[in-house]
């Protein structure tokens, strides 16, 4: 996991998988709930410490990057962001 966090640190992931579009999370939620296995959820993995064990079970690394932004009123707008939009992104 050492390479997949902020602070660099951590061992492995017993399995990891980078997702790329909400089906494909859905089908790993599924196999993990059927299967019942441990799910770890990591965004882009930033303040993260991961025990130099590593991580049981399925380690998911999201790269859902949507932003959606909607105009609720003429003073108010609602923001939504998936996690793996970073943040200094989000801030410009």
């Amino acid at each position: 996991m050492k390479n997949h966090t902020s602070f660099k640190i951590g061992g492995p992931a017993e399995i990891y998988i980078k997702i790329t579009s909400i089906e494909e999370l859905q089908k790993v939620l599924e196999f993990a709930k059927k299967e019942n296995v441990k799910i770890t959820i990591l965004g882009n993995g930033s303040n993260v410490l991961v025990s130099d064990k590593g991580i049981n079970g399925i380690v998911i690394k999201t790269n859902l990057k949507e932003i959606n932004i909607e105009n609720k009123d003429s003073e108010n707008v609602e923001v939504t962001v998936n996690d793996a939009v970073p943040i200094g992104f989000l801030a410009q």
